[in-house]
């Protein structure tokens, strides 16, 4: 008999469920494989020790203490939510807010539609002042809004005269 067709019987033959014919070809190749020996060997031993160890005691009554610690938690989680704080005062005040909001928004959506041209104008007044308060401290001897082109042409003809 082979390697395989025996490691896949060994158990009942530990057990004692083979016929006696075939327990004694697997008696015959254990004595012969030592590989097979020493897996029976292995098998045999860690049954045994299985075997050895001390069954828990059963604890009468353990499921329905469980049982009642479960549903206790259960209990105050729920008796919080249903008791009036959820339904009664969190979910209105969420929705009042968001409807608050939302029509907020609106009037915010709704209201700048148009005066593009009242902005471009606050653009243009912005960048004179802009351009007055460069151009103070660009000329010579606080001269306002005027080029140096017509200083100096302004010498010149003074020059010439």
């Amino acid at each position: 008999m082979k390697c395989n067709k025996i490691h896949k019987i060994l158990y009942r033959y530990h057990l004692g469920e083979l016929s006696p014919q075939l327990k004694e070809e697997i008696d015959k190749h254990l004595i012969n494989c030592p590989e097979c020996s020493a897996i029976y060997t292995k098998m045999v031993q860690t049954l045994n020790h299985f075997n050895d160890k001390d069954t828990i005691p059963e604890q009468p009554f353990y499921y329905t203490r469980l049982k009642q610690r479960m549903e206790n938690k259960k209990e105050i989680a729920e008796s919080v939510w249903s008791n009036g704080l959820a339904r009664k005062i969190l979910q209105p005040s969420i929705y009042m807010a968001s409807l608050v909001l939302a029509v907020y928004i609106g009037i915010l959506i709704g209201s700048d539609t148009g005066s593009y041209e009242s902005t471009l104008a606050k653009n243009e007044v912005v960048e004179e002042d802009y351009i007055e308060a460069f151009v103070e401290y660009q000329y010579l001897n606080d001269f306002q809004i005027e080029s140096i082109e017509n200083v100096l042409i302004s010498e010149k003809n003074e020059g010439n005269e």
